[in-house]
């Protein structure tokens, strides 16, 4: 005698709707990145005026002699004209946020980035030491857990 078991699988083709949605969400995040990156360029350019890294560290004083020399005498760390947080650059792509600065500011801004002999490292841009991407403390951290936040509700629910 044979048994004979019929298992009703009538939410099945709608199961696979949703999953070949979110395969196809997955493979083009740059609806989610393109807002991400505008968020990212925030979280730079306001570390100009916290005088602070993305990853919450302090940046080093001003000596006497730099104050003297600026326009308006002022004592803001990479704080004088306004061409170096102007030309800070994100893009959403794809598969990934790029960051960095362009135009003529991109002539000394590594200087400041990462620092000389004369003139101590005051990282506006969230990198280690070496330029590799460090999103580990502060505002930084905070934007790379909202971005995973939102890659997450975008692939799974198609939500931006």
């Amino acid at each position: 005698m044979a048994v004979t078991i019929d298992i009703d699988l009538k939410g099945i083709s709608d199961l696979e709707k949703d999953v070949e949605g979110m395969i196809e969400r997955a493979s083009n995040l740059e609806p989610v990145l393109k807002q991400r990156a505008e968020s990212l360029r925030t979280v730079i350019t306001d570390a100009f005026s916290q005088s602070r890294s993305p990853n919450g560290e302090r940046w080093p004083a001003l000596a006497p002699a730099t104050v003297e020399r600026r326009r308006q005498r002022s004592n803001k760390p990479l704080v004088d004209t306004g061409l170096l947080r102007g030309s800070v650059r994100t893009e959403g792509q794809k598969d990934r946020v790029v960051f960095g600065v362009g135009g003529s500011a991109a002539r000394y801004a590594p200087f400041h980035q990462f620092g000389t002999k004369r003139i101590p490292r005051r990282a506006y841009l969230p990198t280690d030491a070496q330029g590799e991407p460090k999103f580990t403390r502060g505002a930084a951290r905070k934007w790379l857990e909202r971005t995973r936040e939102r890659l997450g509700r975008w692939v799974i629910r198609g939500e931006r």
